[in-house]
């Protein structure tokens, strides 16, 4: 049987470099004229930010209970937490 909860690391990952390049951005609207004609509301880019570090945080966490208890989620759950389904 395979373990598809490894996907949520692997996604999680990828939401957690995405979540450091926004804060990049986030940095650089706050000092620089080009930014903030490129990004015109910060507060969109904030809210962005927070709902990645909070989805990073979601897939991490499911995945350590699922690798605790040692259940194999079907690939169906999978998919739906990997891309923000419920």
């Amino acid at each position: 049987m395979r373990n598809y909860s490894t996907i949520l690391v692997v996604v999680g990952s990828l939401c957690l470099l995405i979540t450091l390049g926004l804060a990049w951005c986030l940095v650089g609207v706050r000092s620089s004229a080009f930014m903030k004609r490129l990004f015109p509301n910060y507060q969109n880019l904030l809210k962005a930010h927070i709902d990645y570090l909070l989805m990073t945080g979601l897939l991490m966490i499911f995945f350590l209970l699922f690798n605790h208890f040692r259940v194999s989620p079907s690939p169906l759950v999978v998919f739906a937490m990997t891309s923000g389904h419920s």
